[in-house]
């Protein structure tokens, strides 16, 4: 994937020597990351403290900022709302009560997420805005509680899910 990155960013001229850079520093955090949780080798579960509580996240978030503030950046930002993704996953799976695709389950990771992805104590706008669309990517609106469906936009972000999920393209 990092290739075709490059080549891309070649091919309508941008300026690759700073990004080289932040590439190399993005891949050795995620590559800590990886490490951290027990996934390096492309299995999981993904493995996370026995208390990973709001102030347990916020440490872990600041622990892989380069700003001091948990999804400051383009680097820990993206860590985090995996972090937040795979975590509220993991935590829906571990109910058993639940079908695998219910919507009750999703509803449940969809509040997970929010703790996790968006209410914590660093620049939250860009973790939540980030793990929102992966949430939408792999669910639609599907688990999404009925008070956000009035949100701004909400019928035309809808379509555009149903879409991408048809592969239609604009």
């Amino acid at each position: 994937p990092r290739e075709f990155a490059v080549q891309y960013l070649e091919s309508v001229g941008r300026d690759l020597t700073n990004m080289r850079k932040d590439f190399r520093a993005f891949f050795a955090l995620w590559k800590k990351y990886l490490k951290e949780r027990k996934i390096e080798n492309g299995e999981g579960p993904a493995k996370f403290p026995k208390r990973y509580d709001v102030k347990a996240r916020d440490a872990f978030y600041k622990s892989y900022s380069f700003a001091g503030k948990g999804g400051a950046s383009g680097h820990d930002s993206v860590i985090i709302a995996y972090d937040a993704l795979l975590g509220a996953i993991q935590f829906t799976d571990k109910d058993k009560s639940l079908h695998v695709d219910s919507e009750e389950r999703r509803k449940k990771m969809w509040e997970e997420l929010l703790l996790r992805g968006v209410f914590h104590g660093g620049d939250s706008d860009s973790t939540g805005t980030i793990v929102g669309a992966w949430f939408g990517a792999l669910y639609g609106s599907a688990g999404v509680p009925d008070n956000y469906h009035g949100m701004e936009k909400y019928r035309r972000l809808n379509e555009n899910i149903r879409n991408l999920r048809l592969g239609k393209t604009w």
